[in-house]
Order: C-alpha cells, then structure tokens, then sequence
C-alpha cells in the first residue's frame, strides 16, 4: 500500500467484524475481503452487540466420513453461551465479546472456531488415522435460518444447502 500513496492514491482499509473493506480517500468502497473461521485477516472489531451461532455436523474423515457419534462442542477461552448436540449434528450461540468455539473428540484432537461473529452453517470433519481435523466447509446463514436448525430437527436439516460435497452427511 506504500507505493500506491507515493504515486497519489489513497486507499484505507476499514475493519469490519467479518472481513476488511478498502476505501478511496473520498469514502467509496472498493474491494471487500472476507475473513473466515482461522484465516489470516481474523477480524479484531468486535461489534456493538456481539454474537456467534453456528449450526452444522461432526464427521469422521475419509473413506466412508462416517458421522461422529461421541464428540464434545464447548465455549472455550472465557467464552459462554448454548450448546445443543442431537446425533453428529450441535448448534451453539454466544453473545460474548471474543467467541470461541471448540469441537473435539476423544482421541482425535479438536477443531477451534473463533474471530467470527453472525450466524454459520459448517461441517467438521476428524480424521482418525492422521489426527487430522478441519471444517469442511463454512457458509453465513440468516439469524432466522439459525433459529429454524438449532434443535437439528430432520426437515431444517434436509433444507439446508450442500456446503459439504458429495460426503456431507446432513
């Protein structure tokens, strides 16, 4: 960003809770980029009224990602808030300052969710053999969407869209 202000442009960058959007010197927006669950842009605005929900499954990794039966979802790092689990699916929701979401299982490690704020839909996958773990994948979802998959009941289930691939058990 130097030689762009050597050269007479100015550009700012301005944090949002879940990403950085980058300014001309006369206030219109330009390029938006997302921050997402542990990437490097992680947000540091924590918003007026903070909150976390996310919804989604725990499975085992390939071959067969079967879904995973005896896995713990708790707020960590000071964070609080609701934890529900039904089979291998959880939502959680927090309304504190700086989230943090742990998902684990005996044996396998754990996954850690922070530096987000709204609502997700995601997929965890463990992998037994090589003690790896990641989300699957992530997507922003409506408070109204979240409230509906919160109690993991089958039909918001069977309604949410494919973030997972071909081996995403819903």
């Amino acid at each position: 960003m130097v030689l762009p202000r050597l050269l007479g442009s100015k550009y700012f960058q301005v944090r949002l809770p879940d990403g950085i959007v980058f300014v001309d010197a006369n206030g219109e927006a330009g390029l938006f980029r997302l921050c997402t669950f542990n990437s490097d842009c992680s947000p540091k605005a924590v918003p007026d009224h903070p909150k976390l929900g996310i919804v989604g499954t725990v499975q085992l990794g390939p071959p067969d990602y079967e879904p995973a039966k005896n896995f713990s979802v708790s707020w960590t790092s000071g964070s609080t808030g609701d934890v529900f689990i039904s089979g291998h699916c959880f939502s959680a929701f927090s309304n504190s300052e700086r989230p943090v979401l742990t998902i684990g299982a005996p044996g396998l490690g754990d996954v850690t969710l922070k530096d987000a704020y709204g609502y997700r839909l995601t997929a965890v996958w463990l992998e037994p053999e090589s003690n790896m773990r990641h989300t699957g994948s992530t997507m922003r979802i409506s408070e109204s969407e979240f409230s509906k998959s919160r109690d993991c009941n089958d039909a918001a289930r069977r309604a949410w869209p494919n973030i997972g691939g071909f081996s995403w058990k819903r």
